[in-house]
């Protein structure tokens, strides 16, 4: 009786062990990103943007001046124009449990909500975010965030989002659009805006 005993607890013992490594991996992958990834999201669109070669209509406002243009880019012109949002990491190690977690249904659209908010807004470069999904956050609908920056040359605000679509199980960027104001010290406040839309064929 004791020797069963311990042969099930033995088996029990090398069970244990054997997942501990893949434990292990998971808590660390839960400590490096505990908000939702942003930025990992638009690294692998990225390389997605990269193979698929979609054009982009891109139309950009300053103030009064507005410019529209239709054209492709390479990944480093992705990373560049993508950068902005990818700067809207919740998973800066300054950030680490800075934010209230606040889950919800979109029942029209049969869609579900995470939405971020930071405990002290004024503390951190991005107060708000929201992410839009259907089943997982791997199933993404849309990412709106709010991100502010100050400095002793400029202050900057500005409310961004991305939108996507999935196509037969793969997730790719649909549209993007920020819009938002710049004060340089000793100038006057500049009142900007850029949406891009892509056209894969």
């Amino acid at each position: 009786m004791h020797k069963l005993l311990f042969k099930i607890g033995g088996i029990a013992l090398l069970s244990l062990w054997s997942c501990q490594p893949e434990e292990m991996k998971l808590e660390r992958q839960l400590q490096a990103t505990p908000y939702f990834d942003l930025k990992g999201v638009i690294e692998e669109q990225i390389a997605l943007l990269d193979r698929l070669n979609p054009e982009v209509v891109v139309t950009a406002r300053i103030d009064d001046s507005t410019e529209t243009k239709t054209i492709q880019k390479d990944s480093s012109a992705w990373a560049e124009a993508l950068k902005l949002y990818s700067d809207a990491d919740l998973n800066k190690p300054v950030l680490r449990d800075q934010y209230i977690v606040q889950d919800s249904i979109l029942q029209e659209q049969n869609l579900q909500a995470k939405i971020y908010y930071a405990k002290n807004k004024e503390e951190v470069e991005i107060p708000y975010m929201k992410v839009i999904f259907k089943d997982t956050t791997t199933n993404l609908h849309s990412v709106e965030a709010i991100f502010r920056e100050e400095n002793p040359l400029y202050t900057t605000y500005r409310n961004m989002a991305l939108h996507f679509e999935n196509t037969e199980g793969n997730l790719r960027l649909v549209q993007y659009e920020t819009k938002g104001t710049q004060k340089m010290i000793f100038k006057d406040s500049v009142v900007y805006a850029t949406t891009g839309i892509l056209k894969y064929y």
